[in-house]
């Protein structure tokens, strides 16, 4: 570390002549604040509580600093202690009481941020390594001016920076004169170097400091347009750092480079932090700690705080904000969780630019939460809600650049507003089409908010009574709101103290037991979890022979579904893969179907069977099924047991809508299960996973009585069967859990990054658990377990040749030896003795 310091003291003397943005005049600043009060009751008798509101509005493009609120009550009021709250754009900076002086309160607030004053619509182009392409540079523009309307922000990566750099490159120049030609905003991310798997860390950081301030130096500026400079990229991710994410060497580089790029003294250049992912090999918030305990100065370094707000398959809905986030870490809005902590630090006010987001397609993270899997149709209706309700109304929010316009080079594809390498080659996907023409990008303007709450007790003088409410930045007045919030004080006595009411203690519900139900036929309603909404757009699924890793067929649905596959064989002597898809119709129908890849016939296939799995014990297949109708009712989810030998050596899964006399595959059937997802089955009986109603339940797969029921907070959904018991995946706590076949605790594993396991694989000859999970919004990461103690021996992280962007299935070969991983690239082969 004494190394780093020395070579960011080798900056040049020039890098000392930083020359500070002029900060606004007062007279500007009175011109843009306004406030407005409310009180509440508007009339109470003497010596009762009034609720006291103010907002302190900021419309224009300057920060005012040093901001306090002095506030007059009324004659006779009295504020109380500790009922203040002061919060900026939604985010709460204080409860600390106000100094008083008589009646006058006085809150401090520090800067009221200026408000937003242009567009806050942008796109991430995807031209880095086509920069010299003018033809794929011009259509990229072209598009993203068309999607997201003049003056929109434009983000692409200039990477390849290194230490001894004198000038930008050629099409690096062109690009932004491209940018400023269009009426558009330019975004650049600043990058080094990387080797294929990770990117190269820089170990000359003062080099790299100077390198950076010599680019930005030779790039172009235009009066009325700004030039935003981000440094670096998700540093708390290893594949991003060297191999180690390291807060403290980060930090170094951020402090160094920002000094110097400001150096250059034009307020037109906008410098951002490098905007960390969520989850990650360190999480964003220990992150942020442990580099401003190292390096204090990055509190202060960037101008524009850079944030990557993914919020998997959430709705937009599902939000900080709004107080319906239960897993804030994916969100639209989980950058407040950083912004809470740069305020712990003494930093408020702050501004975001989300510098990357989006829906990725085929997401399902939170499929064990009860949200649907990322199609193109809701994902257009997720990005024009996420735009024209929640992020237009978030004043903090200065531009949102969702990821990624095209990747023509299709590694990450699945994000993709358009498909295609150009203006002849074009395939709009339906979010780019539902923005541009269902989103106003006019409206963008908006205040910057400061709220104050607090209460007081009215005096004991009847009439009505004012409040006078004076705005000062930097100790000189800004805005004064003269006399405001009127509230009535009736003539009478103080109201008697109210006894209060015994409360009545609620008696508590019957614990719910499944029932048998051998021969009733299955009432059709609609799954409250598991909807799908119609693809816009054709897709396919490949089937993958594990023996030799090739693509055996490709089935080409001519229908308007979606694909659901897995990796496992239904048969492992045999070329049968089972392929499951859902249509698209109004009501939910789902299709089970077992192709032999030697011959590309399907052997077997029904509708409505939800998933199908083998057992341990190979005579029988379990189906778990939902009702298809629309009509209100009941949740009918079952999971029923067929019986193979009754199969004629073929698979085949019933329609729902059969009686049950008519079929005679059917042994048992479990009702009323609640929103059930994982099972599996060994000596100790058939383990099902109630996720909703976090427990697992045993029953006798003979009768289907129940045995046991267990408790595991965190929304059980993956289970897997060894021979003295299960293993059980809780992603609403990121855990792992080892429970024996008396429904006993062997051991509880906490997964790092963002966790969310998504599948398990037992290896029962070498004694090993591996847990499939989420790393990062883009990659996924395999954990392996020792499976007697729970104890992490090693991980596969991703790289960025091999992210395991949406790994979902595990599968192990005979050996041990080579994981088959089903990704969003196909199925993805590793070596364990590599690892």
């Amino acid at each position: 570390m004494k190394l780093i310091r020395c070579l960011i003291l080798a900056i040049p003397l020039f890098v000392l002549a930083f020359v500070a943005m002029p900060d606004a005049t007062v007279a500007d600043r009175a011109q843009a604040i306004t406030i407005t009060a409310s009180v509440s009751p508007a009339a109470v008798n003497i010596l009762e509580m009034v609720s006291y509101e103010g907002i302190i509005h900021n419309h224009g493009d300057v920060d005012a600093r040093d901001v306090q609120i002095h506030w007059t009550l009324p004659e006779g009021f009295s504020y109380q202690p500790g009922s203040a709250q002061l919060s900026i754009n939604g985010m709460l900076i204080t409860t600390a009481d106000p100094s008083t002086d008589g009646r006058v309160l006085t809150f401090s607030a520090g800067t009221l941020p200026a408000g937003r004053t242009g567009s806050f619509f942008g796109i991430n182009t995807f031209v880095q390594d086509a920069c010299e392409d003018t033809q794929y540079r011009n259509w990229q523009l072209d598009r993203a001016l068309e999607l997201m309307g003049p003056r929109a922000f434009v983000k692409d990566v200039f990477h390849g920076i290194a230490p001894g750099m004198q000038n930008p490159k050629p099409c690096w120049v062109a690009f932004i004169d491209a940018v400023y030609d269009r009426g558009l905003q330019p975004v650049i991310r600043l990058q080094g170097k990387h080797n294929g798997d990770v990117w190269e860390k820089p170990y000359d950081i003062g080099g790299m400091a100077r390198a950076f301030r010599s680019v930005v130096e030779g790039l172009p500026r235009r009066d009325g347009f700004k030039l935003y400079v981000q440094i670096w990229n998700e540093p708390n991710l290893n594949l991003e750092w060297g191999g180690a994410a390291n807060p403290a060497e980060y930090g170094e580089l951020l402090a160094a480079a920002a000094f110097a790029i400001h150096s250059i003294g034009d307020p037109r250049i906008v410098v951002l932090n490098g905007p960390l992912s969520p989850g990650g090999n360190i999480d964003p918030v220990t992150f942020l700690r442990q580099m401003f305990e190292a390096v204090p100065s990055t509190l202060w370094a960037w101008d524009l705080y850079a944030a990557h707000p993914y919020p998997a398959n959430h709705p937009p809905n599902y939000n900080i904000h709004n107080g319906t986030a239960k897993h804030r870490a994916l969100t639209i809005d989980a950058y407040l969780n950083e912004v809470e902590e740069i305020a712990r630090w003494g930093r408020t006010g702050v501004r975001v630019f989300l510098s990357e987001t989006g829906y990725e397609l085929g997401n399902s993270a939170f499929k064990w939460e009860g949200f649907p899997t990322i199609t193109e149709s809701n994902r257009a209706d997720y990005m024009v809600s996420a735009f024209d309700s929640y992020w237009r109304q978030w004043p903090e929010v200065m531009g949102v650049a969702p990821y990624q316009l095209s990747d023509r080079g299709g590694a990450w594809s699945t994000w993709n507003w358009i498909d295609g390498g150009g203006a002849h080659d074009e395939r709009l996907r339906l979010q780019y089409t539902k923005v541009r023409d269902k989103v106003d990008k006019s409206r963008s303007a908006l205040a910057s908010q400061l709220r104050i709450r607090f209460q007081a007790y009215a005096g004991q003088i009847g009439g009505e009574h004012f409040s006078q409410i004076v705005v000062t930045a930097r100790g000189e007045a800004v805005s004064d709101a003269g006399t405001i919030a009127t509230v009535t004080v009736l003539n009478g006595t103080p109201p008697p103290t109210a006894t209060p009411t015994p409360t009545e203690t609620a008696t508590p519900s019957p614990t719910w037991t499944p029932t048998l139900t051998p021969t009733a036929t299955p009432i059709h309603c609609p799954g409250d979890i598991d909807t799908y909404e119609p693809n816009e757009s054709h897709s396919e699924a490949r089937l993958m022979s594990l023996d030799d890793f090739r693509i055996e067929a490709t089935l080409h649905n001519l229908e308007d579904v979606d694909w659901f596959y897995f990796t496992r064989p239904v048969n492992a002597q045999e070329s049968r893969y089972l392929i499951q898809t859902v249509t698209a119709d109004p009501g939910l129908r789902v299709r089970s179907e077992v192709y032999d890849v030697t011959t590309n016939a399907l052997l077997a296939g029904g509708e409505d069977a939800f998933a199908v799995e083998m057992g341990v014990n190979i005579a029988h297949f379990y189906v778990r099924t939902s009702s298809a109708s629309l009509a209100p009712c009941p949740r009918a989810y079952q999971l029923r047991v067929l019986d193979l030998a009754t199969l004629d050596k073929l698979l085949y899964l019933p329609h729902l809508a059969r009686d049950a006399e008519d079929d005679p595959t059917r042994r048992i059937a479990v009702d009323g299960l609640d929103r059930r997802d994982g099972w599996a089955i060994n000596a100790a009986g058939l383990w099902i996973a109630e996720t909703s109603a976090d427990r697992v339940i045993l029953v006798d797969p003979e009768s289907g009585a129940l045995r046991k029921q267990i408790a595991i907070p965190g929304s059980p959904f993956v289970v897997r069967a060894a021979e003295t018991g299960i293993f059980v995946t809780a992603p609403g706590t990121n855990q792992v859990i080892a429970i024996d076949n008396e429904g006993r605790f062997r051991w509880q594993t906490t997964l790092d990054g963002l966790g969310l396991p998504q599948d398990l694989l037992y290896d029962a000859a070498a004694g090993r658990l591996f847990v499939l999970y989420f790393l990062a919004p883009r990659y996924g990461q395999i954990a392996i377990l020792d499976a007697d103690s729970g104890e992490i021996l090693t991980r596969i992280e991703p790289t960025l040749r091999r992210p395991l962007q949406l790994a979902s299935a595990l599968s192990l070969d005979e050996n041990g030896q080579t994981l088959w991983v089903h990704t969003a690239a196909g199925i993805e082969r590793i070596v364990i003795s590599d690892h």
